[in-house]
């Protein structure tokens, strides 16, 4: 079974709705401080938490991540060269990129 879908991209409701289950059940000290979800395609959510801030979101189907450190941007990709595969908002690639961000949150932040 391959570990990253870049194939079928996730609808974009069930999308968001994966981030902010994920959050709030695995990184709960991060609250939610911008949602938007708009039907052509792009969605995204950033969270906070003590002047780190991490987004995750698609745009027309692609998925982006973006962390800072107080304003210092984090590449997820130096951190596991797995993300570099990552290239669509599919399930697969939108966990995956989830359990990244945990690890590295649990590792450098928290």
């Amino acid at each position: 079974m391959d570990l990253f879908d870049n194939r079928y991209v996730m609808d974009f409701d069930e999308a968001l709705h994966l981030v902010k289950y994920f959050f709030g059940k695995e990184l709960p000290l991060f609250a939610i401080q911008e949602e938007y979800n708009k039907n052509n395609g792009y969605w995204g959510a950033r969270y906070l938490h003590s002047g780190q801030s991490v987004f995750i979101g698609g745009d027309r189907g692609y998925l982006a991540t973006k962390i800072s450190v107080h304003d210092k941007t984090v590449s997820l990709s130096d951190f596991d060269p797995l993300m570099n595969e990552v290239k669509v908002a599919s399930e697969k690639n939108i966990r995956f990129t989830l359990e990244v961000i945990k690890r590295y949150i649990t590792l450098n932040i928290l």
